[in-house]
């Protein structure tokens, strides 16, 4: 459902050579992504971090070469160097669905800058436009899936955010969960979903299992074997 459009490889390779010496430089290269009408869809999320006490955030560091410095980003276009996979790993398999992608560009971001590059354009045909949001989707096979989205961003929220964030999380969560029912949603299709936050909220959550990154490299080296 993606299709990029014929340059978009050569854009970030040329952002690339253009910018940085070494691949080790940089943790990705992203490219900007749109929908069937024009509208942005995968946004990514820009750095605000200031690089040290005292600085102001540098995102807009290489605006004039067309590049946003961004913290989290979508993998439906993403060029990752060699270095970026072997130092920290692959997409963590116990988020499931939803999230994966956020949970590795913030692993990496960490430590690498990473790059929205906006003359490298795709376009995603995706089923339901916009943010993920459980009071749009209108597969009802799919609400169970939601489960998993919240509790996946929670655990981010957590481990890359800080406790105010988290804590945010959970409140928003349980507001969304009750509107839900109020709009006349059945419990029982938001009832995990509901059971995961009061855990939260009283502090039994069991959270998303973090495997060590060669773990699950190895996890999914066998499975492709098989």
């Amino acid at each position: 459902d993606v299709i990029p459009a014929p340059t978009a490889l050569a854009e970030l390779v040329a952002a690339f050579h253009k910018n940085f010496k070494a691949p080790e430089d940089i943790g990705f290269l992203v490219s900007q992504s749109v929908d069937a009408e024009g509208r942005a869809n995968n946004v990514p999320t820009i750095d605000t971090r200031p690089r040290q006490l005292g600085e102001c955030a540098n995102w807009g560091l290489y605006l004039d070469q067309g590049m946003v410095s961004i913290r989290t980003a979508p993998l439906s276009a993403l060029l990752m160097p060699r270095t970026t996979y072997d130092t920290f790993g692959n997409l963590n398999p116990e988020f499931i669905v939803w999230g994966e992608d956020t949970d590795l560009t913030f692993r990496i971001t960490e430590q690498r800058p990473g790059f929205l590059v906006g003359m490298s354009k795709i376009l995603h045909l995706r089923g339901q436009p916009g943010d993920i949001s459980i009071f749009l989707e209108e597969d009802k096979r799919r609400v169970p899936n939601f489960y998993y989205l919240y509790r996946n961003m929670l655990y981010v929220r957590r481990r890359y955010v800080g406790p105010h964030a988290y804590l945010n999380g959970i409140a928003r969560g349980l507001l969304e969960t009750a509107q839900l029912v109020a709009a006349g949603i059945e419990l029982g299709e938001v009832q995990d979903i509901i059971d995961d936050l009061e855990q939260r909220a009283s502090g039994r959550a069991h959270d998303v299992q973090v495997a060590p990154l060669l773990d699950i490299q190895l996890r999914l080296l066998r499975e492709m074997e098989h």
